[in-house]
């Protein structure tokens, strides 16, 4: 009988996980069973992801998505003061805005057309940068390095559930010249990158900091980020090969290479994304305006998504993220 049952909310949750969200609002009411169904995080990870790449050209911001494979401009009329801000980063479906004018940050959500002020933070930023991960929370982080020392610096960080800026300090056990000002974001943890072939982990919920050695020298074209919840590290070098690498012991800092594959034919690109889950590497291939999504694995095109001339400008970021209720509850203080 229980195996009947686990069976039935299988197929449920099948059919759940294609629906959209306010529909799967609704039926949380339907009854006991079906509400702790629908709100457990195993529902929410088999959602689908959605592929987003955002760019700015001008005043006018567009992005792309795995859900009609084009460009899509969106208005940012919901936004507060959006023409007075300049975006500055984008993580998993949040827009991160700066203005200098009033030194104040807000955070878009193109999903759900919210904005919300925060507060302004005590000192200027050299680095800002927006932290937030759907699957596991429905808040968001904003991060303010500051007061740069030789191997370190002062930290301000916002977090949304307290509404509040609170400052830290983090050493990086390099020269801090050495840190470009490329950050990613991933489960938790920033990941800075140190020239020439390190990166700085920094836990957010510790503000302890972890210095890890690249498996290669770190370009421009390179990216690093975890995928199935191992940290790997993927670069194009020479602009003809991509080398795919997975951290496989943290402690003794030991790399080995999934994957080296030709992109000879694509021209000059970079990595910008990774698929969380697959080896799906996502790339931007500069001189035709256009983002592929490659698999390394079968070394196939999964997806191209191209710019029109009107639409041609700079490419914030790529994020792959998952599509859930907390897409909707990370800006509910906008309301």
């Amino acid at each position: 009988m229980s195996n009947l049952g686990r069976l039935s909310n299988d197929l449920l949750v099948e059919v759940l996980t294609r629906l959209p969200l306010k529909p799967l609002y609704r039926f949380k009411c339907v009854s006991k069973s079906w509400q702790s169904l629908i709100s457990d995080d195993y529902l929410r990870n088999r959602h689908h992801l959605i592929v987003s790449g955002v760019f700015q050209h001008g005043s006018e911001i567009s992005y792309i998505s795995t859900f009609n494979s084009s460009f899509k401009s969106t208005s940012l009329d919901f936004s507060l003061s959006h023409s007075n801000s300049t975006l500055i980063d984008c993580c998993n479906g949040l827009l991160l805005f700066y203005s200098s004018l009033t030194t104040s940050y807000h955070v878009c959500n193109l999903t759900t057309r919210k904005s919300v002020a925060l507060p302004n933070p005590s000192q200027k930023s050299q680095i800002s940068t927006i932290a937030f991960d759907p699957c596991h929370s429905q808040h968001f982080k904003v991060v303010n390095f500051i007061n740069w020392h030789d191997h370190g610096a002062g930290l301000e960080l916002f977090d949304s559930q307290s509404g509040n800026w609170v400052q830290h300090k983090v050493c990086w056990g390099v020269d801090s010249n050495a840190l470009s000002a490329t950050v990613r974001y991933s489960s938790g943890v920033l990941y800075l990158l140190a020239y020439p072939n390190r990166t700085i982990a920094v836990d957010l919920n510790t503000i302890s900091c972890t210095m890890i050695e690249l498996p290669e020298n770190a370009n421009y074209g390179c990216y690093v980020g975890e995928v199935g919840g191992w940290l790997n590290y993927a670069s194009v070098s020479d602009g003809n090969q991509m080398r795919v690498w997975m951290l496989r012991d943290k402690e003794r800092g030991e790399w080995v290479l999934k994957h080296c594959v030709s992109v000879n034919n694509m021209g000059k690109c970079r990595v910008v994304a990774l698929h969380p889950k697959r080896d799906v590497v996502y790339i931007n291939v500069m001189a035709e305006q256009k983002l592929v999504g490659y698999n390394v694995c079968e070394e196939k095109v999964e997806g191209v998504w191209e710019m029109g001339e009107e639409e041609k400008g700079y490419l914030v970021r790529v994020c792959v993220f998952p599509f859930t209720r907390y897409m909707e509850d990370s800006l509910a203080r906008g309301d």
